[in-house]
């Protein structure tokens, strides 16, 4: 599978609407801790047919809030040519802060980084991204 198509299928996996509320404390099965909404309540999936592994799909529907994760040996150069594939897409925009990538497209906002081994996406509709990067800024990313 092309790189293009996995980058696609993680952006639609994670597409979602939350508003900016208090946020708390989650662990995501001792993968990583992040600030999530108050009262969050995640439904985990797992997405299959990436080349570089099944991706952990965390969707939280009171908040229509999406968290994914894949966990890749050289996240290095996975993260960097999903960067380079991102950049390609016609009416997409991307800016980064510091280590997080945030995208936009006329219908969600993205805030995507790595640490560990791991490539971590947060999504939503409607989330601002003063919202998504305190989220992204809270994570904290397990060793494997």
């Amino acid at each position: 599978m092309n790189l293009k198509i996995i980058i696609l299928l993680m952006i639609l996996i994670n597409l979602g609407t939350a508003s900016a509320v208090d946020l708390q404390r989650h662990d995501f099965e001792g993968k990583f801790q992040m600030d999530v909404p108050y009262k969050s309540s995640f439904e985990k999936d797992t997405f299959f047919g990436l080349d570089i592994g099944p991706a952990r799909v965390y969707h939280d529907f009171k908040n229509d809030l999406n968290v994914s994760y894949v966990s890749v040996s050289d996240d290095d150069k996975y993260f960097n040519d999903m960067i380079e594939t991102i950049e390609k897409e016609p009416n997409v925009n991307m800016t980064k802060d510091n280590s997080i990538y945030l995208i936009s497209t006329e219908k969600f906002n993205i805030a995507l980084f790595h640490e560990n081994h791991k490539i971590i996406a947060i999504s939503a509709g409607n989330l601002d991204f003063d919202a998504i990067k305190e989220m992204a800024n809270s994570c904290n990313v397990c060793p494997d």
